[in-house]
């Protein structure tokens, strides 16, 4: 859980909204109140046992704690040029991932990490292009796109 992530501040949020102070947080878990506070600074790690016990002990999934808040929605960002798509740090966490459409056929996805199958991506791409057939229909009605 470093700082660098947001995983230390998801613990400490997690903390406060269970209306929990650090000393209650670690005698609940069974932990020092230094280490809670090393861990809300991002100083230190929770062990796997420590991270299932901090979980229970604050109401939350062992993955909202290390991911944050599942969000129902995916969201993606769509990028045309590859070099751009190959040399981008795409964000790797929480529901958004990037699909690469070049005009030299290359097609790929990046930072999937909300699904848990293929299919589960297939099916998010198959509802997102009915989505962008909307939204560009709807722009071609109104003759916002070039060449309508």
């Amino acid at each position: 859980m470093a700082t660098k992530d947001g995983a230390a501040e998801r613990l400490k949020f997690a903390r406060k909204k269970a209306g929990l102070t650090q000393e209650e947080c670690a005698d609940l878990i069974g932990v020092s109140i230094m280490t809670i506070r090393r861990w809300e600074w991002g100083e230190r790690t929770p062990r796997v046992e420590e991270l299932k016990r901090l979980a229970k002990a604050l109401n939350v999934d062992v993955n909202e704690l290390l991911n944050g808040p599942a969000d129902t929605k995916a969201r993606f960002e769509i990028i045309f040029n590859k070099e751009l798509w190959e040399g981008e740090d795409i964000d790797m966490t929480g529901n958004l991932f990037s699909l690469l459409l070049s005009s030299d056929g290359h097609i790929g996805i990046k930072g999937a990490n909300k699904f848990n199958s293929e299919d589960e991506i297939m099916d998010f791409c198959i509802k997102a292009a009915e989505e962008m057939q909307r939204a560009f229909r709807a722009q071609r009605e109104r003759g916002a796109l070039a060449g309508t």
